[in-house]
């Protein structure tokens, strides 16, 4: 499983359970399960927030005080780009 996905399925509410129903077969997911399962991570805004927290952790603990909201600024402009 990736990050996103482990981070959805601990989310409370209708997609983590959904998530979770989805994972509670003890099969392996087919092809269309797998792709519904990313659909609902990506709608979910879950896989964009996992992205954000990773590319911003190492920065926390890198960088000084001053230059954290400049770098902070330029992750979130980078994870949110449309192009």
């Amino acid at each position: 499983m990736t990050a996103p996905m482990i981070a959805a399925l601990s989310t409370p509410g209708p997609l983590g359970r959904r998530l979770a129903h989805l994972y509670a077969d003890p099969y392996p997911l087919n092809a269309a399960q797998a792709r519904h399962a990313a659909e609902l991570v990506e709608a979910g805004g879950v896989r964009e927030r996992t992205l954000l927290h990773a590319a911003l952790e190492p920065l926390r603990q890198a960088v000084d005080e001053p230059h954290r909201a400049d770098l902070h600024a330029l992750a979130q402009i980078t994870v949110h780009r449309r192009h």
